[in-house]
C-alpha cells in the first residue's frame, strides 16, 4: 500500500505523534526507508515529522531462510537491506514463531558489527505482533514480523558488516539462550 502511494513521488512525510503508537512493530518507518532515505526529523511539542526523500532505484533486498532458536522463540526468515550508502539506514525484517510460551515481554537487539567486533549501529525493540501485543501474550505456533531500522552514523566506512541478534528481557539482560541442533544452549 505505501508502495503504491509512493509511485511518481520525489518525498514522502511521516507524522510521529507520541501518545499514539499505532506502529509497534516498526512498519511504516522500514517501508519508507526502503523506499528511499531520511533527510530530516522535525521534533515539535507531542510528535516528530520525518521528511524522505524517496529514491528512483529501489535498494536491494536478500532474503535467508534461517531456523535459529532462542529458546522458545524461533527465527525464521530475514530479509535485510543490502548494499546501503553510508549516510542511510538499513531496513531489516525478521520472522518469529513462538514454540512454546513466554512468561516476559522479550526485546530483540540487532547491531551491526565490523571485523574487530565494534558496534557499528544498534537497535532494540520490543517484539510485538500486528495488534501491538508483546510475547508474553503470544500462542504457541504464533508467527509475528517486526521491522527494524538501523541508522549507520555519518562516515562508516563502506564495508561488509555481520548483522547480530539477540533476545533479551529487560530485567535478565543475559538474554535468551541460542540453542544447538539437539536443543542445547549455544551461548548468546
Amino acid at each position: 500500500l505505501i508502495e503504491t502511494a509512493l509511485q511518481g513521488r520525489s518525498q514522502a512525510a511521516l507524522v510521529w505523534w507520541r501518545q499514539a503508537d499505532v506502529d509497534r512493530r516498526g512498519l511504516i518507518p522500514y517501508l519508507l526507508e526502503r523506499e528511499g532515505t531520511l533527510l530530516e526529523e522535525h521534533h515539535l511539542p507531542g510528535y516528530t515529522v520525518f521528511l524522505y526523500v524517496i529514491d528512483e532505484e529501489r535498494p536491494a533486498l536478500e532474503t535467508r531462510r534461517v531456523d535459529v532458536h532462542f529458546g522458545p522463540l524461533r527465527l525464521r526468515d530475514a530479509v535485510v537491506q543490502t548494499w546501503v550508502p553510508a549516510d542511510e539506514a538499513t531496513a531489516v525484517a525478521l520472522t518469529w514463531r513462538l514454540e512454546g510460551a513466554l512468561k516476559h515481554p522479550y526485546k530483540v537487539a540487532l547491531s551491526l558489527v565490523d571485523e574487530r567486533g565494534r558496534t557499528i549501529a544498534r537497535r532494540d525493540q520490543f517484539l510485538r505482533d500486528a495488534s501491538g501485543r508483546d510475547t508474553a501474550s503470544w500462542y504457541d505456533g504464533q508467527e509475528v514480523t517486526n521491522y527494524y531500522t538501523l541508522y549507520l552514523p555519518p562516515g562508516v566506512a563502506p564495508l561488509d558488516y555481520a548483522l547480530e541478534v539477540s533476545v533479551y528481557h529487560e530485567r535478565d539482560l543475559a538474554g535468551l539462550d541460542l540453542l544447538d541442533l539437539a536443543g542445547a544452549p549455544a551461548g548468546k
